[in-house]
């Protein structure tokens, strides 16, 4: 569906804006609406469950059995990585002192200032500090567009009818992704525990996850097959604008490592202090060991690189294939090993002597490895590629979404017609 342009537009005034309908007005924020932060509320207070809903900076965080409002209201995020975004209260919920509550000063549809507001991206308006936040006062000297109420509705209702159709068709992207992970990691699951022939000879693994493995698989201690294992630098380095990469367990996801975007840089002669006391070779096993713990990939550069300690390289013995291992680590049997064993840490993370402890299935003959490494190779590509697909479409909805907000709220359409 289609819609025309008003019939005459007037300059607006304000940069951001532009153009708007002939017979919309301006004003400040501070105008139209009035902004109040909430009553603070300590984490310990909310609950799970309870009788009213309790709104942070970020929308809902939890329940309380006490209420600060009551009816419909627009909430803006005061505070954090998200503050500037948009929620909706219904009803009685208690709004935190991180949520900035929207009280209309005339009347106005709620829903029209959310998606107004929404449209204008707050966020950029945060204040630099430690942890951003946003003005009211700033807010509120802000400039927008307004029209009568029953325009409001109307801009209103199509939003809530046309941005409902497209959430759906987002959520059922999310879903699709979702399964096609599922699927990913059952395909993987299967093939580095119990191999590609259905018809071999089985034997019990002794682990109640995992049940029959094939007869002629070993399944060892890790530590049996290891002949390095060393994580990254301890030490405390100077950053720089222009030098070499100190790499983290962000640049590593599975089956991939990201050196394209590097957050830290340093200087050629820490690079050289970290790498001489040994660093990964091509063919090495990388593992996240410190905060995200568990991806892992194949170390394919020919050249040293420096890496911090959330990040371990682990080199096999010859006989085994490290991209027949690099699949067991992401296997539903190796990842729960892992977690077991970061909850058992007193560090947010795994030691290297607990990864090496860890229990390893493997098929001892490497060309059974290759052939499984590279089926999977062949099958995790082809749902990436769906995966890619289906991420691609979100990001084209949220930005359809996005126009479509701008463009209504905004006057760039009519809309008027609407039913």
């Amino acid at each position: 569906m289609t819609f025309p342009a008003y019939p005459e537009y007037k300059d607006s005034g304000v940069e951001w804006l532009g153009k708007v309908p002939e017979h919309w007005s301006v004003f400040s924020l501070k105008h139209v609406v009035s902004m109040r932060s909430g009553e603070q509320i300590t984490s310990e207070d909310i609950k799970a469950e309870g009788e009213y809903p309790v709104f942070g900076g970020n929308g809902l965080r939890g329940y309380f059995d006490r209420y600060t409002h009551e009816g419909n209201y627009c909430l803006i995020g005061r505070q954090g990585a998200l503050c500037g975004n948009i929620n909706f209260a219904n009803g009685k919920f208690w709004a935190s002192e991180h949520a900035v509550v929207v009280t209309p000063k005339t009347e106005v549809d709620v829903y029209w200032i959310g998606m107004l507001l929404q449209s204008m991206n707050l966020g950029q308006y945060s204040t630099s500090a430690a942890q951003p936040g946003l003005s009211v006062e700033a807010l509120g000297n802000l400039k927008i567009p307004f029209v009568s109420f029953d325009e409001q509705k109307i801009i209103g209702n199509f939003l809530d009818y046309e941005t409902s159709k497209i959430d759906a068709l987002i959520q059922e992207q999310k879903q699709l992704i979702e399964l096609l992970n599922e699927k990913r990691q059952s395909i993987i699951s299967n093939a580095v525990c119990r191999g590609l022939d259905p018809n071999v000879s089985m034997k019990d693994s002794g682990f109640e996850g995992i049940g029959m493995i094939p007869l002629d698989w070993s399944i060892v201690r890790f530590s049996r097959i290891i002949n390095k294992i060393k994580d990254g630098t301890h030490g405390t380095f100077i950053r720089v604008a222009d030098g070499f990469p100190l790499l983290s367990a962000k640049n590593v996801n599975n089956n991939r490592l990201e050196i394209d975007d590097v957050e830290s840089m340093i200087c050629k002669e820490d690079h050289e202090e970290i790498t001489s006391n040994g660093f990964p070779q091509k063919g090495d096993l990388l593992l996240t060991i410190v905060g995200t713990i568990g991806r892992s990939c194949v170390y394919n550069l020919d050249y040293p690189v420096s890496f911090q300690r959330s990040v371990c390289f682990i080199r096999l013995e010859m006989k085994n294939n490290a991209n027949f291992f690099n699949y067991l680590f992401q296997s539903d049997f190796f990842q729960t090993q892992l977690t077991l064993k970061s909850k058992s840490s007193a560090q947010a993370g795994v030691y290297m002597g607990d990864v090496a402890s860890l229990s390893v299935i493997f098929p001892p003959n490497f060309e059974k490895q290759k052939l499984i490494s590279k089926f999977l190779d062949e099958k995790t590509s082809e749902l990436n590629s769906l995966i890619g697909e289906a991420k691609t479409a979100v990001a084209l909805l949220q930005e359809r979404r996005s126009a479509l907000i701008t463009a209504a709220v905004c006057g760039q359409i009519d809309v008027r017609g609407f039913e």
